[in-house]
């Protein structure tokens, strides 16, 4: 095994294969990267790059902060995860006029909780 390679990511990654019901030879298709590629990162050869952490993200419809994130390229966030990666994604992609919008709810409801 390699130095730095991530277990945890391996891990992930089978796991998240295994809920979709899907093979390596899948991912491979859907992700756009090789097979010796998804199999090196699952048997601890490689680590993941962005690159290769963003195609796969695209082959999962999620977001690739997530996938970043368990890769090891992001760091943890400690306050409900998975929320906050949902909503730094929709804030990414809204036109400029709804993100605004959606900082203002936000603050709003910032200041209520506040009380």
């Amino acid at each position: 095994m390699l130095p730095n390679v991530n277990d945890k990511f391996s891990t992930w990654l089978l796991n998240e294969l295994q809920q979709r019901d899907w093979t390596q030879a899948v991912l491979a298709r859907k992700s756009g990267l090789s097979r010796a590629a998804i199999s090196n990162i699952i048997s601890n050869n490689r680590n993941p790059n962005p690159e290769s952490c963003a195609a796969i993200a695209k082959a999962f419809k999620i977001q690739p902060e997530t996938v970043l994130r368990q890769a090891g390229h992001l760091p943890p966030l400690y306050d409900d995860p998975d929320t906050m990666a949902e909503w730094v994604h929709l804030y990414r992609i809204a036109e400029k006029q709804d993100r605004e919008y959606l900082l203002e709810i936000a603050r709003a409801l910032a200041r209520r909780s506040k009380k």
